[in-house]
């Protein structure tokens, strides 16, 4: 009981902080906004972005083998969102984000428009490359 509501407080943190990201991201430049993902990375997840960005899918779903495995599957399908978006789009990272995404929602029992909205979006801008 108490993993599982420190998940759903680190969950919760989480998406606080994104939402100060995505309140800041107009005002800043893409190089100072990837410094804070990378903070992202480091506080939700342990490790620095490019620690992820260098694993593959699978590598990235089998580091996790704790009770909020999925949870953290979609911290990461986020950051790789939302990292993927500044700047130049990274096709690379969208493609990871779009698998990660789609394994929360198979593997899942929590369904979320938010994260079928994203996915949509996702497949939408691959479509063009």
């Amino acid at each position: 009981m108490l993993q599982r509501d420190y998940i759903m407080r680190l969950i919760q943190l989480f998406f606080e902080a994104l939402a100060k990201f995505l309140r800041n991201k107009e005002n800043q430049k893409p190089d100072v906004l990837r410094s804070e993902l990378d903070e992202l990375y480091k506080t939700f997840l342990k490790y620095p972005r490019d620690h992820f960005k260098a694993m593959s899918i699978d590598e990235i779903i089998n580091s996790f083998n704790d009770e909020g495995k999925l949870y953290k599957l979609e911290i990461v399908a986020e950051l790789f969102y939302q990292d993927a978006l500044l700047g130049e789009v990274d096709k690379l990272l969208l493609e990871k984000s779009l698998a990660l995404f789609r394994y929360v929602d198979l593997n899942g029992d929590v369904f979320s428009f938010d994260r079928n909205r994203k996915v949509g979006e996702i497949e939408e801008i691959l479509s063009q490359f």
